[in-house]
């Protein structure tokens, strides 16, 4: 499969769109191959640093399931994020809950303004259909095809830990880029079917990004969305774009709980505090974290 990707990263590249002074992060670490990005983070959790890998061998994702792909195939990213200085009159969208939904946003964005712009746009007979970014909550990254809006694959995850000892959160991102079909994850019961950008967007037509576009976009949207946030003492600055962007409001989920128990009901909002609003048959409720799946009427789900 010819993607159009170099089996290396430009490093340069990446770190003259990243660093300070002409990026927003005081530190840039590029790798070629490294067990986990977040380990490598948590080794030093200074903030503001940002670590990018070409492969990780040892990478992970939520509830410790393994994230391992072919070389050359995915960008796996860290950075170290300062949460907020808590105060007793913290306002709500400053709960620390809402930092993982803020880099679920931030890499919506930037892969959305990625598809907009590796899009075609022509107008062939008969048109290609376009493809969206969405969220499932709180921040697995998803593509829409727009003409059938159930039909949700996941390209990308994000797995957000607080460093010990520190106010600091490392928020670790991986992407499939161009994965090939038979080797992404097989759907489960808590795991939507996946797919790759290079699958996406040459179906509708597309060219592929490169890898160090993906990671400069994402990494300077979670610098920016970040900033928004820690900055806004007195209004929420990502409620309503997360809501705008979140696959998982008005559908029918089940939820699957730390506890090892589930929750069915139909999410209907995003609570001030980050929390999924779920209606049920025992009234509304509140879920803080866990695995949602999204129910679809043929009883497929992602």
């Amino acid at each position: 499969m010819n993607t159009g990707h170099h089996p290396h990263l430009n490093t340069q590249h990446i770190t003259n769109g990243t660093l300070a002074p002409t990026g927003p992060w005081s530190r840039v670490d590029i790798h070629e191959t490294t067990g986990s990005t977040n380990d490598d983070a948590f080794a030093d959790p200074t903030p503001y640093r940002l670590i990018i890998a070409a492969h990780q061998n040892a990478g992970r994702g939520r509830r410790s399931r393994t994230w391992i792909t072919p070389p050359g195939t995915s960008i796996a990213m860290s950075m170290t994020l300062p949460l907020p200085t808590p105060t007793s009159t913290s306002p709500a969208h400053h709960d620390p809950g809402w930092l993982p939904l803020l880099i679920g946003l931030a890499t919506h964005d930037a892969l959305a303004e990625l598809i907009t712009t590796h899009t075609p746009h022509t107008n062939p007979k008969p048109p290609h259909p376009t493809i969206q970014a969405k969220l499932k909550w709180p921040n697995d990254i998803l593509i829409r095809t727009a003409t059938n809006t159930e039909n949700n694959a996941k390209v990308g995850g994000i797995l957000c830990q607080l460093a010990p000892n520190t106010n600091t959160v490392i928020a670790g991102i991986g992407i499939n880029v161009a994965v090939p079909k038979n080797l992404l994850p097989t759907p489960t019961d808590t795991a939507p079917p996946a797919t790759s950008l290079h699958h996406a967007l040459t179906t509708i037509g597309g060219t592929t990004p490169t890898r160090e576009e993906i990671a400069i976009n994402i990494a300077n949207h979670v610098a920016h969305r970040h900033h928004q946030w820690i900055t806004n003492p007195h209004t929420n600055p990502l409620h309503n774009d997360y809501t705008a962007a979140c696959a998982t409001i008005n559908t029918p989920i089940t939820a699957h709980l730390p506890n090892n128990t589930t929750l069915t009901g139909t999410a209907t909002a995003i609570t001030p505090h980050g929390e999924l609003l779920i209606a049920t048959p025992h009234g509304p409720t509140t879920l803080r974290a866990g695995d949602v799946v999204h129910i679809r009427p043929t009883n497929r789900q992602n």
